[in-house]
């Protein structure tokens, strides 16, 4: 966020409203990767290749979920409110590291 703030100016209530908007997508979307890396784990797969049969499907559905979201929220960027526009930029931004947190981060503990 501090990157964004030296290109444009941000809002206070955006940069609130988008670190619960970050919270809720970050575990929302471990939880829906954890659940699908246990149950992976029952089927008796070792743990990379759970890991590989989590991300091709539990994967793409948080992939295209958070590149959804993205871009619904980059489209706040449009309108000539300051509220709006940081909004959108500050949202995009924090739903663009959740969804790398739950893909590539959260993953890397599990294979050691």
């Amino acid at each position: 966020m501090f990157l964004l703030t030296l290109v444009t100016d941000v809002s206070i209530f955006a940069l609130n409203l988008t670190t619960g908007l970050g919270l809720g997508l970050g575990i929302d979307y471990a939880l829906l990767v954890v659940n699908r890396f246990r149950e992976e784990l029952a089927k008796g797969l070792d743990n990379e290749s759970a890991i590989v049969n989590t991300l091709r499907t539990a994967g793409k559905t948080v992939f295209y979920s958070g590149v959804t979201v993205v871009l619904t929220l980059l489209s706040l960027t449009f309108f000539p409110q300051n509220f709006l526009k940081s909004m959108g930029y500050a949202g995009a931004a924090v739903v663009a590291l959740a969804v790398v947190g739950a893909l590539i981060l959260y993953l890397q503990f599990w294979l050691y």
